[in-house]
């Protein structure tokens, strides 16, 4: 998924990254160029797959997503050919002759991803700007105490704090364009590999991104509560000192163990190296009197408190945080569920067919073939704008696949009476669809409005009290509330979907006939 939102960032195009997870893994066809195209297709962007020779691919010239048989299939952008080779040496091995291109274009989106869009760009924004202001006060604190040791400190930690929550990030498997980029440095490096292996946790639950966060957290909170105060600054200097360790571990584990580096580690160790050999340099450097033991060991106590509470208040936010994950991955699986058109038509199978909900003879509003595969009836409400947006969805179904859809719409009314607006409205649509049905109602939809609607359509003296009542009898006999409800071939859409769910589906189905 990262290499599809790593492409349209190149191109820059800005999309939804929840939005293109939630639509390519919950496709029918799961995580392939098909469901690729559809998701973009449904925001505008035109895309294009082939199957191409290498020679023909470097002569293109352009940014490309390729396919290449590992596993069950895996994907990856790359600019041009010279740098696939670079980047990928075994390129021509498992490169199957499959590539995506994608148009680069200034006119997209749709309003699910707009607003998923504007949602992650507030939290991001958010983010960044709460990270500025308590960083600023963190260091304003700093410089007016004076001390260029916890200025330093304050630096560096602020730094260690943030590559530990990339680090975060990865064990998540979340994308992060400044991660990956980082990651990506060279082929040595693969922060997956380092951050997933056996080594990377502490006690089967404990990884090195929990030990960063809450380390570097402490740090702050440490040494910027009171004035500068020796005896704190001495026991963290220890600590600093101690914590030298970690880093000869780690560096042998990635070399000698995994044979692959996790750039991010790499940033976090270098802040604790740089804070080791700051603190001993602090010592041969700075006047440190003598304190005694009682004292030195409560402040070494209150410095293993914060730590310990820190680590296990973030482990609570972090189980917060996996749930709400969990329900994501839930929620694309469900979507999964809903769109494979063999459960969708088996549910369908097994809802009852209800005579009065099939088109009959003479329909009053009927537009396609009667003798098309799916016969479409909707329960509609002149002023539903619903209504509105699912014709105009159908209505481009019904121009894709001609012969294969009828659509019938019936109005769900209450009185006969001409006083009630949605009766009025539906005498004038049904008077304007008996010269001209598919015209009538995407006039009607368009506009939602009798006065502009009379305008385009002369309205004949023609009585049409016998197609009403026969409108108000079926609005009675099926008991229905909302609209628009969707009946296919007289069976009503299963409970789980909806309209839209239900048009997509169709449009899916449909396309493998073409």
């Amino acid at each position: 998924m990262k290499e599809v939102y790593k492409m349209l960032r190149y191109l820059g195009i800005s999309l939804s990254k929840d939005y293109l997870k939630r639509r390519i893994i919950g496709h029918p066809d799961g995580f392939t160029f098909i469901a690729i195209q559809d998701t973009l297709n449904e925001v505008g962007i035109q895309s294009s797959a082939y199957t191409i020779t290498k020679c023909d691919l470097k002569n293109d010239g352009r940014p490309f997503l390729a396919h290449f048989n590992i596993g069950d299939g895996d994907f990856k952008f790359f600019e041009n050919v010279e740098i696939a080779d670079t980047l990928f040496k075994d390129f021509d091995k498992y490169w199957s002759g499959n590539v995506l291109f994608i148009e680069k274009t200034d006119y997209y989106g749709n309003h699910e991803n707009n607003e998923l869009l504007k949602k992650e760009k507030f939290h991001s924004i958010t983010l960044i700007i709460i990270t500025i202001l308590i960083s600023s006060f963190i260091l304003f604190f700093e410089i007016t105490r004076g001390s260029i040791y916890t200025i330093l400190i304050t630096l560096t930690s602020i730094f260690g704090l943030y590559f530990g929550w990339l680090i975060t990030q990865k064990e998540f498997g979340i994308q992060n364009y400044i991660s990956d980029k980082i990651c990506s440095l060279s082929k040595n490096t693969s922060c997956e590999s380092v951050l997933m292996s056996r080594g990377a946790y502490i006690f089967n639950w404990l990884t090195w991104g929990d030990v960063g966060i809450s380390y570097f957290l402490t740090s702050l909170l440490f040494i910027q509560p009171t004035s500068y105060d020796l005896l704190k600054i001495n026991i963290y200097s220890h600590v600093s000192i101690l914590g030298l360790v970690f880093p000869l571990y780690s560096l042998y584990y990635q070399w000698y163990v995994v044979k692959k580096w996790c750039s991010l580690c790499i940033g976090v160790l270098f802040v604790l190296i740089f804070n080791g050999f700051l603190s001993i340099y602090n010592f041969l450097m700075a006047f440190m009197p003598a304190t005694n033991t009682i004292n030195q060991l409560l402040t070494l106590l209150a410095f293993l408190f914060i730590y310990f509470m820190i680590l296990f208040s973030w482990q609570f936010i972090k189980e917060l945080y996996k749930k709400s994950l969990s329900s994501i991955a839930s929620q694309i699986k469900v979507a999964t569920f809903k769109r494979n058109p063999k459960i969708f038509f088996s549910l369908l199978e097994n809802q009852e067919i209800n005579s009065l909900n099939l088109p009959i003879s003479g329909e009053s509003i009927r537009i396609g073939d009667e003798a098309a595969t799916y016969n479409i009836l909707i329960a509609c409400n002149p002023f539903c704008p619903p209504c509105a947006n699912a014709h105009q969805n159908l209505e481009l179904l019904l121009s894709r696949y001609p012969g294969k859809i009828s659509i019938t719409i019936r109005f769900l009314l209450k009185t006969k009476d001409e006083s009630d607006k949605k009766t009025f409205a539906a005498k004038a649509i049904i008077k304007a669809a008996m010269y001209n049905p598919e015209e009538a109602i995407r006039d009607w939809y368009s506009e939602m409005s009798i006065e502009k609607f009379c305008l385009k359509h002369s309205i004949s003296e023609i009585s049409v009290d016998s197609v009403i009542d026969q409108h108000l009898l079926w609005s009675k006999q099926s008991n229905l509330i909302a609209t628009p409800t969707f009946f296919v071939n007289g069976r009503q859409l299963p409970k789980i979907y909806n309209w839209k769910d239900f048009i997509e589906i169709l449009d899916y189905e449909l396309k493998q006939f073409i």
